[in-house]
């Protein structure tokens, strides 16, 4: 079998499966910050879960805009 590659572009998006360490860092980061906070393909384990419920007991307001997107404001 003979193969030939030749040169050529590639271009598109890939979405990464969401990792849930990052996800509580972006949560606890969240928490802290001033400005609102977008996270788009946001984790959706129990772990993840928790981690966004332990910020709105401590003053966060989450809003789910669609199915892959949340907007974290915090009253910090």
């Amino acid at each position: 079998m003979k193969v030939v590659v030749r040169p050529s572009e590639l271009s598109g998006n890939i979405m990464a499966p969401a990792s849930k360490s990052a996800m509580q860092r972006a949560c606890a980061a969240s928490l802290l910050s001033k400005r609102k906070v977008i996270i788009h393909n946001h984790g959706k384990s129990n772990d993840d879960k928790a981690a966004m419920e332990i910020i709105k007991r401590l003053g966060a307001s989450i809003i789910e805009v669609d199915g892959e997107t949340i907007e974290i404001e915090s009253s910090f």
